[in-house]
């Protein structure tokens, strides 16, 4: 047996040279690693990368026809395809509020989704979800006042009587 350093007293001298590099560069590395930690444009960018992500499966999940029934979604498990949205998002991994935010997200029109992203604050996925969410509603409620109107203009005196 061959006496020479041990692997002990090798890692010592090791540690003993990177002290040293790093009490030279040491103020350099600190202010480097100093700027990134208060750089958010990784942030940002991750942001970005999981909007367009979450609205890509939004968009694969409304490519699946909604099953209008319990019957409509055993008849789809016969012939191969997934029996329902729910369950192709669970399938891929996705819990029931990333599947709802994921098709809310996929439901922005493209002049809207893509300069908010590409935004110097990009919106988080959740805040899209929400953007989406009250869109439908604003359109639901514009329907709903409507109807309503349609009905009253059918029901006011002298309007839909043909005879003068």
């Amino acid at each position: 047996m061959s006496r020479g350093r041990s692997g002990r007293h090798l890692q010592q001298e090791s540690t003993a040279q990177q002290d040293e590099v790093a009490s030279v560069d040491g103020a350099e590395a600190l202010a480097s690693y100093a700027k990134q930690a208060e750089d958010d444009a990784l942030l940002k960018t991750a942001a970005r990368i999981r909007a367009c992500a979450i609205r890509r499966c939004g968009e694969l999940l409304r490519a699946i026809k909604a099953a209008s029934n319990q019957h409509d979604s055993a008849s789809r498990a016969r012939g191969g395809a997934p029996t329902s949205r729910s369950q192709a998002a669970r399938d891929a991994g996705l819990s029931r509020d990333q599947k709802r935010d994921a098709i809310r997200v996929a439901r922005i029109p493209e002049p809207e989704f893509e300069p908010a992203v590409e935004s110097e604050d990009p919106p988080t996925v959740t805040q899209l979800a929400e953007r989406s969410k009250a869109e439908v509603g604003e359109r639901c409620h514009g329907i709903t006042t409507l109807a309503p109107a349609v009905g009253s203009v059918a029901t006011t005196p002298g309007d839909g009587d043909l005879q003068g």
